[in-house]
Parts: C-alpha cells; sequence; structure tokens
C-alpha cells in the first residue's frame, strides 16, 4: 500500500469551533452596543457563510459584518455616513438612537461568493473592490470614506485594527492578549476557545492514526488558518504570535505532530516580504509545506523547500523532491471549506510535475447547505463529521 500523507484543518474538521464563533458574535455585539444600535449581531450560520465562500478568518468575518451594519445604516437613516474615522462614525451613530435597523447578513455574504482572493486579506480586497465602485449592489451607501479604511484595510495589525483587538481579546482572555500582543485588551472577558471548542475526533480514532503516524504508514499535518506560533525549527522568536492552532491541537492530543498553521506563515512572510494571506490555502504553498511537514516533522524547512520548488517551476529550473520523501503516495485532505479541497488538489498537481506519482483525496465535512454545496463543487464527497469521512478514507483505521 502507498503511504498516506493526511493534511487536517483544525475548525470543523477536528475541533468544533465554538470559540470562534462565539467570539465574532460577542465582537459584533460590543460594536453595536458601542453604537447604542438596535440591530442583530450576525449568526453562527452567517459564520459558516463566511467559510462557505472562502473567508475564513474572525479577522475578516467581523470587519467585513460591520461594513454590512454601516450600509445598513446609511439605508435606514435615509442619509450619507460622514467621512470620519471609524469611532468617529460610530459615535455618530450613538448619538442618533437609531432602532430596529434592518440588516441582512446572510445575502449580503452570499452576494460576495466569487470575490475572494489569495493576493491580500479577504478584507482589503473588498475594500479595494468598494472603492473602485464594483460592489455598488451589495454595498450601494459606503464608498471611499476614512472609517471604511481604517475597518478593511489593516485588519491583522492589533495596534490599528479595533476588530481584530477585540475578536482577539475574546478568543483569548484578557491576560493571555496582553502577554501576546503587549498592549491593554478590549474588554475584560475569559478565552471563548477554551471554554466552548470541542474535540470532535473520536479518541480510539485518534490515537491509531497517531500510531500509524509513529509507525511511518501514515504521515498527519495540521494546516490551517488559525493563528499559531512560528515554526518549532528556525530559531524564531514567538513574541506577537497567538498559540491558537497550538491549543486545538493540545485539545485533542495532536500537540505532537507538525502544524503548518497562520503564525508559520506570518514567519515566511516576514522573511521573504509577502503577505501571509498570499500563500494560505488555496494558495500552494501552505499545502506543499504541509504534505512535506508531515513526512520530515521539519515545518522550516519544508516551508522553504515549497519556495524553492514554487521558484523553479515558475522559472523552468529543475524540479526535485525533498530527500527521503516518498517518490509515490495518497495525499488525503479532510477539510470543511473548499478552499483547503483546492489548495490541496494544487499541491498534488505541483508534485506531480516532478515525476511523483500522487493519488488525491480531498473529504469534505459540513452539515450546512452552501458549505456543502461548496465542497461538492470543489470535487469532494461530504461527510457530517470527520469521523465518518476517516472510516470511508481508511476502511481499516
Amino acid at each position: 500500500m502507498d503511504p498516506a500523507i493526511v493534511l487536517f484543518d483544525l475548525d470543523g474538521v477536528l475541533v468544533r469551533p465554538g470559540g470562534y464563533r462565539a467570539a465574532v458574535v460577542g465582537s459584533m455585539q460590543e460594536l453595536l452596543a458601542r453604537m447604542e444600535l438596535d440591530a442583530p449581531p450576525p449568526t453562527r450560520l452567517v459564520c459558516a457563510l463566511f467559510e462557505s465562500i472562502g473567508i475564513t478568518s474572525e479577522w475578516d468575518m467581523v470587519p467585513v459584518a460591520l461594513a454590512i451594519v454601516l450600509n445598513a445604516v446609511a439605508r435606514h437613516a435615509k442619509t450619507p455616513l460622514p467621512a470620519v474615522s471609524l469611532p468617529d462614525v460610530m459615535a455618530w451613530i450613538r448619538e442618533r438612537r437609531l432602532t430596529n435597523v434592518q440588516v441582512d447578513y446572510e445575502n449580503s455574504v452570499r452576494a460576495l461568493q466569487g470575490l475572494v482572493t489569495t493576493r491580500v486579506t479577504p478584507a482589503l480586497f473588498l475594500y479595494h473592490r468598494i472603492l473602485s465602485g464594483d460592489l455598488q449592489h451589495i454595498f450601494p451607501h459606503l464608498g471611499n470614506q476614512p472609517f471604511l479604511r481604517d475597518l478593511l484595510a489593516d485588519t491583522r495589525n492589533p495596534a490599528q485594527s479595533v476588530t481584530m483587538r477585540l475578536v482577539q481579546s475574546h478568543v483569548l482572555g484578557r491576560e493571555v492578549f496582553e502577554q501576546t500582543y503587549e498592549i491593554p485588551a478590549e474588554i475584560s472577558v475569559d478565552s471563548t476557545l477554551l471554554a466552548l471548542d470541542h474535540p470532535a475526533l473520536e479518541p480510539d480514532l485518534g490515537h491509531r492514526l497517531l500510531a500509524r503516524h509513529a509507525a511511518g504508514s501514515m504521515r498527519l499535518c495540521a494546516f490551517t488558518a488559525r493563528p499559531s506560533l512560528p515554526p518549532r525549527d528556525g530559531g524564531f522568536s514567538r513574541k506577537g504570535f497567538s498559540p491558537e492552532a497550538e491549543l486545538a491541537l493540545r485539545l485533542i492530543g495532536f500537540q505532537d505532530i507538525p502544524l503548518m498553521g497562520y503564525g508559520r506563515l506570518i514567519a515566511f512572510g516576514d522573511r521573504y516580504a509577502v503577505s501571509p494571506d498570499s500563500i494560505l490555502k488555496p494558495a500552494p504553498l501552505q499545502s506543499l509545506a504541509a504534505a512535506v511537514a508531515a513526512v520530515t516533522g521539519q515545518e522550516w524547512a519544508a516551508l522553504e523547500w515549497a519556495r524553492e520548488y514554487l521558484d523553479n517551476v515558475n522559472r523552468g529550473g529543475l524540479l526535485h523532491l525533498p530527500q527521503g520523501f516518498p517518490r509515490k503516495f495518497e495525499l488525503h485532505v479532510f477539510e470543511d471549506a473548499s478552499v483547503g479541497i483546492r489548495g490541496g488538489q494544487a499541491a498534488a498537481e505541483l508534485f506531480r510535475l516532478c515525476g511523483a506519482e500522487v493519488t488525491y483525496h480531498p473529504w469534505g465535512i459540513a452539515t450546512i447547505a452552501d458549505k456543502e454545496a461548496a465542497l461538492v463543487a470543489a470535487g469532494a464527497p461530504v461527510f457530517p463529521d470527520v469521523n465518518h469521512a476517516l472510516r470511508a478514507a481508511f476502511p481499516d483505521l
């Protein structure tokens, strides 16, 4: 039997992500309260809809959801919002004591289908599309206002982005937030991840997977958009890196398998002056590096190999697999979002360019119609949870 390289997403696959969705809802409730705005927050279904269209980070979900609210406020008030900063426009709304504001999150998010890019963060990309006038059908009341730049242009900088500070304050809790970022938390709350995340993987299946990983017949790696620490190898400082992916792996007892999380991509981006979002799935670099790290156990070295390999593909250079990497293998990807399925497919095709014999197996996990449809469109059979998917993929597990 060919060796199996198995890549797992975390949220919605190995972990039931109650913490992140609670952080989105809690952050939006806080923003609505600050504006004293009588309007509903997004539901957890809206978070799933964001994921189904490729917006998988809460750092994008909350600012985009707030943009949807601001557009609804302008429509409700029947007057343009003032061209002021985000704090000032929120104060302007608060002074008006608006009631019964109707916000259609679901149809607004669905209308963004197909508009997400991997070159920059989704929020920044949508900001530029709004400025260009391309999204008049979704955001007819938003334009080139300073508050929109404050909201969408820099959603990864906790010193600049109020939405990121709110999300991370909920996700980490006050104490860990302040230890991680060395700035005051927006609010004093306990960590939603610790309180509300739960294992989705059955313990017995987990033990058998780890045993096969240790034996070498199956090599595992988690690849995720969750914030994480930098690579374990490479000598990186952990300052400013949030260990959220590590918390998820610890929850299911997988803390020792390789991880290709967002913090790994931030470290790579800092070294090579690229946006980490440009190399996040569905871009192939994260998936390529995750597959190599699964086999070698070396995360930074895997990223370096993936960078060199992609450079050689683009320049027509010599292509080679890492030393000791199998020339024939099965690549399995377990995902709840189509971006990871497409990232795995891209990685399989790139491995084949150097003569590797790769059989690609995508496995989708979803119970919500929009997510199921997106996964099926990406070529994955869909299962209600990772346990059912694993038993279909490996009947002898």
